[in-house]
């Protein structure tokens, strides 16, 4: 155990490991958020009848949100991956996530296991165990990019690009 910790240490214990962890964290959930606003643009008729099946979506509702949710997501999900104000990015795909996810969940648990929309039709998925499973590690994975930490704190005009 006593070598797990210390290679832990050594990897990610510098501020140098924990930057390039979270860089790649913002980059693999940015893309995910691109791409699927991008799905869900190309399609609205596709998003707009998903919305519709959710139960606690008021019907006067469902256009505006089919405009809005993809928008959102495909400028937050550019704002992680080009790491323009990435807390506050992350902030509000959390709250995305948790609403979208606690609506997604009282669909479940009346009985509804249709299409969640995430993908639009680019990729259909189901309502399952598994979709709140991976709900809840790109959470905790967001989370993780809003931690204070030196590297995050420092003044940006330092920052070099190379």
């Amino acid at each position: 155990m006593l070598v797990i910790a210390k290679h832990y240490k050594e990897r990610w214990g510098s501020g140098v490991g924990r930057y390039y962890m979270r860089a790649g964290i913002r980059g693999i959930i940015g893309i995910l958020f691109v791409f699927s606003g991008l799905a869900k643009a190309f399609d609205l008729y596709s998003f707009v009848t998903t919305l519709s099946t959710y139960p606690y979506i008021p019907h006067f509702l469902v256009v505006p949100l089919s405009v809005v949710v993809p928008t959102l997501e495909v400028a937050l999900g550019l704002m992680l991956l080009l790491n323009v104000r990435a807390r506050v990015a992350s902030a509000s795909l959390i709250a995305m996530l948790l609403a979208f996810t606690a609506i997604s969940a009282l669909k479940y648990y009346a009985g509804g296991t249709g299409d969640c929309g995430c993908f639009g039709s680019v990729v259909p998925r189901k309502l399952s165990a598994a979709f709140f499973a991976e709900n809840a590690v790109i959470i905790v994975a967001l989370s993780f990019t809003l931690l204070k930490t030196e590297q995050n704190r420092r003044n940006p005009s330092e920052e070099t690009y190379q």
